[in-house]
């Protein structure tokens, strides 16, 4: 989130300054003053000094300009206060007395497009919006709800929404489609029930994305130990419409789609095994988008990948206590390689090493031709090992 804020500072009536402007990642917010009659830049918004004969309703003496920028994801502008020390019941936004806790003046703002001539902008509460504070409760047995949350989750406090290349204002007072970046902003002071004295507030302006962005949740895959077996990634996606694996073998590139399994958000992405035919290296990355955002893993961007080592052996080391060397081909959910040695089955701490052999001129007796047409086959060594227990072997044959 992008936040600004505006403080309001009413001595008299209205006082006040904007502190500066400050970039986030795929997104700007910058908030000024400027004159109502000049329309140059101001240090302060201002009513001036409100006579004791005054009007419902007066206007501020600047607006304010919103300069913005968003992304390619869905956004909004909210405009509200936060007066966490206010004690005037359901409703706290606007400006607070100095004074006291408990007096407070409602504020109204509208949004345009185009700069307003000073003396012609006409406040009304049924086109502008009441200034909301996030502390604003529902008022009971009234027709709508008044709550800040309601407020937020309808609409009713943005002041612009919008993506990379267009952007709209809602109707306060004008609903204004296409409409570009800088914004402007006027406020009004309800004066029906003011008492005289000072008042401040501090009005805050917050950039946000409207749809939470998808989440990728996934173990890598670091090493492959057997060729000639279909690859199965799986990753666990919210907040997502569709996803796809992006892979580079051997520098030729591709992707697969996601196939959403059941209903906890289970996607999965099978490369076949004609992808990998030998030793070496691949890299992969997840995509995951809905309507608004798309994000990758590893990420944060599209530009990191995750490697794969691709060999045909592993080596473990196994001591008297007993463990389990694997591995691993890939795809899991059908077993591993494995060899699992039982605590006792060793005297000493002992390399072991699972290799697959691919090269069947590598094994005595096998001629090409013949009539010994092996599946898989497997080599473990150390060479002339002899274990004292029974130990359990898992061999695999090789995906369809």
């Amino acid at each position: 989130m992008n936040k600004r804020i505006l403080l309001i500072i009413l001595l008299g009536f209205l006082i006040g300054g904007i502190n500066g402007a400050r970039r986030v990642t795929g997104a700007t917010l910058d908030v000024r003053a400027k004159n109502m009659v000049d329309n140059g830049y101001a240090d302060e918004v201002a009513f001036g000094t409100i006579p004791a004969e005054h009007d419902d309703f007066a206007p501020a003496n600047q607006y304010i300009e919103i300069e913005y920028s968003g992304d390619t994801a869905l956004w909004a502008i909210d405009i509200y206060t936060d007066n966490e020390n206010a004690e005037t019941g359901y409703q706290r936004g606007g400006l607070l007395s100095t004074s006291t806790t408990t007096a407070r003046i409602p504020l109204l703002w509208s949004v345009y497009d185009d700069i307003q001539i000073q003396g012609e902008i006409q406040c009304s509460t049924i086109t502008w919006h009441w200034l909301k504070d996030k502390g604003d409760s529902n008022i009971p047995k009234t027709p709508k709800d008044e709550s800040w949350d309601t407020a937020q989750a309808e609409g009713y406090a943005q002041v612009v929404y919008g993506q990379e290349g267009w952007s709209n204002l809602p109707p306060v007072p004008t609903e204004v489609t296409d409409a570009e970046s800088p914004i402007l902003v006027y406020l009004a002071a309800d004066l029906r029930a003011a008492a005289a004295g000072d008042y401040s507030t501090t009005i805050c302006f917050d950039l946000y994305h409207l749809a939470p962005p998808p989440d990728i949740s996934h173990t890598p895959i670091e090493k492959i130990g057997i060729i000639g077996n279909k690859i199965v990634f799986e990753a666990t996606i919210s907040n997502a419409t569709s996803s796809r694996l992006y892979y580079s073998i051997e520098g030729s590139t591709g992707s697969v789609k996601g196939v959403l399994v059941g209903k906890n958000g289970t996607y999965t992405y099978t490369l076949s095994k004609e992808k990998v035919t030998k030793p070496g290296k691949i890299y992969y990355r997840i995509e995951a988008k809905n309507v608004e955002r798309r994000v990758w893993w590893p990420g944060p961007d599209e530009a990191q990948w995750q490697e794969i080592d691709v060999s045909q052996a592993t080596t473990s080391t196994v001591s008297s206590k007993g463990g389990k060397v694997i591995l691993p081909d890939g795809n899991s959910g059908d077993g591993e390689v494995m060899v699992d040695i039982p605590e006792g089955a060793l005297s000493r701490d002992t390399k072991i090493t699972i290799e697959q052999i691919t090269d069947l001129s590598r094994i005595p007796g096998y001629s090409e031709g013949g009539d010994w047409k092996p599946v898989a086959v497997y080599n473990f060594t150390e060479e002339g090992l002899r274990f004292k227990k029974l130990v359990t072997m898992n061999l695999l044959h090789q995906d369809p």
